[in-house]
């Protein structure tokens, strides 16, 4: 074999220098008939055992072969093949040929030697292979800063050449030089040679953080590490309950909630409820805080778990007419709530009250009685088409009236025209005389009803009328 896939022997190492010298001794007459013995003497003259030797040689043209020693191989053609395999440094092989000459003549042939010649070479052949480890907290809190060691080990068998480690910076969290990869040179790594770094980064916004870190050497070493940190922050969300329509000077509760919707404690929590100019601060519980600089109130809680919620209310006064809003913003060490409005609509209500009395009772039959009807806007909105009815007993019939508006009388009732408009506070009187011509117990029953308030309010007047007879 000339050529091995495998380093060989030692002495195969460095300059190879087999020389090999073969040389031909024939008798110096040969007879016709006769056998004559020619040999062939192969000397390998060189510094190194050659290879593969091989002696080619013929039968002479007018001869005819007898033997070879040692045996040779022989083609069709008269043509001999010695294979000698190896012959080492300064050693030589001795070939005979015994021949009959058949013809007269000069007799001889041309003989050649081959060899090869073998070198071996070894070396290392080594694999650089690298390893990162991360080290870092399993969680922090948001806003505050995490450490990330890290390590790149060589753990191959050749050196990692020209290391350079990457890092890509988890989207939320960041480092202080803004960039979202950084870039860093660690050089040549022995194996079994280690380099440290270390990371800051800043957490800013909750969920799993995914670091991934990459070493790669100029002669492909390559590895990937990966470390989750789950960042945990407070997440605060506010809810005001409610009233959405509420009337002038018509006290007003709200129920105001806040809840750590978030992974971590919430501390420090605070609950402030803007109020609008038109209301006022009545009450608040759970030790609430009027602040009029602000027109607020506040309340404060040291903390709120996660998963946590509390909730407090507060006393509000409408005191003007119009479409106002309530709004509320929950905070706590490093988060805010999103802030919430809460519209109220407030409005001013018609009240409408009245009386009704008379002036002379008991009376004799066919004698009358003055009734005074007094009819008032207390509430704090116009009210229109105010319309007052009085129905009238039987045996009995009206003689004079002073009133605001118009009437209609019969002999059952005296309607009078509606009032266009009563503002707040507005009073109108109707003075009424009636006649009563029966004996017993008569009823003037009084009805009033307007636009606001459609349905009648019914009220009632007895007069005792006796008799001498």
């Amino acid at each position: 074999m000339l050529a091995s896939p495998a380093p060989g022997v030692r002495h195969l190492d460095g300059a190879q220098n087999p020389s090999m010298e073969i040389q031909k001794r024939a008798p110096a007459e040969v007879q016709v008939g006769l056998p004559a013995t020619f040999t062939l003497l192969v000397r390998n003259v060189g510094s190194a055992t050659a290879f593969d030797v091989a002696v080619h040689d013929a039968v002479p043209r007018g001869a005819k072969l007898v033997r070879t020693n040692p045996t040779a191989q022989v083609d069709g053609n008269g043509k001999l093949l010695w294979k000698l395999g190896e012959i080492a440094a300064g050693a030589e092989q001795v070939l005979t040929v015994e021949l009959v000459p058949e013809a007269e003549g000069e007799l001889g042939s041309v003989a050649s030697v081959t060899f090869a010649a073998q070198a071996s070479v070894r070396t290392m052949s080594t694999l650089p292979k690298l390893a990162v480890k991360q080290t870092a907290a399993e969680s922090v809190l948001g806003g505050e800063t995490v450490r990330v060691q890290i390590e790149v080990t060589n753990t191959g068998t050749g050196t990692a050449r020209g290391v350079e480690l990457e890092e890509d910076v988890p989207a939320n969290m960041r480092h202080a030089s803004g960039v979202s990869t950084l870039g860093m040179t660690l050089g040549d790594l022995a194996p079994g040679e280690s380099e440290r770094v270390e990371i800051e980064l800043t957490a800013v916004s909750a969920g799993q953080a995914v670091n991934k870190v990459r070493a790669i050497s100029t002669n492909q070493a390559v590895c990937e590490s990966s470390a989750t940190i789950d960042v945990v922050l407070p997440k605060l969300a506010v809810q005001l309950e409610g009233p959405r329509l509420r009337y002038l000077e018509r006290q007003a509760s709200y129920r105001a909630t806040i809840s750590n919707t978030g992974t971590a404690m919430a501390n420090n929590v605070g609950l402030t409820v803007y109020l609008p100019r038109g209301m006022e601060f009545i009450s608040a519980a759970n030790e609430g805080t009027y602040m009029p600089d602000q027109h607020a109130v506040e309340w404060s809680l040291a903390e709120l778990a996660a998963g946590a919620m509390a909730s407090t209310e507060v006393a509000l006064l409408p005191v003007q007419e119009g479409d106002f809003v309530l709004r509320m913003q929950g905070s706590a060490d490093g988060v805010n709530s999103d802030p919430i409005d809460k519209k109220v609509q407030v409005e001013g209500q018609s009240e409408l009250a009245f009386s009704i009395e008379d002036d002379n009772d008991p009376i004799e039959t066919d004698g009358y009685t003055t009734y005074l009807i007094r009819v008032s806007n207390t509430g704090t909105r116009m009210d229109s088409e105010v319309q007052l009815v009085l129905e009238l007993p039987e045996g009995s019939r009206s003689e004079q009236v002073h009133a605001p508006v118009n009437h209609q009388a019969s002999q059952k009732a005296i309607v009078f025209a509606p009032i266009p408009a009563m503002q707040p506070k507005d009073q109108q009187v109707y003075r009424v005389s009636i006649r009563h011509t029966r004996e017993g117990t008569h009823v003037v029953r009084a009805q009033l009803k307007s636009k606001n308030r459609p349905v009648p309010v019914i009220k009632e007047e007895s007069t005792q009328v006796y008799s001498d007879n």
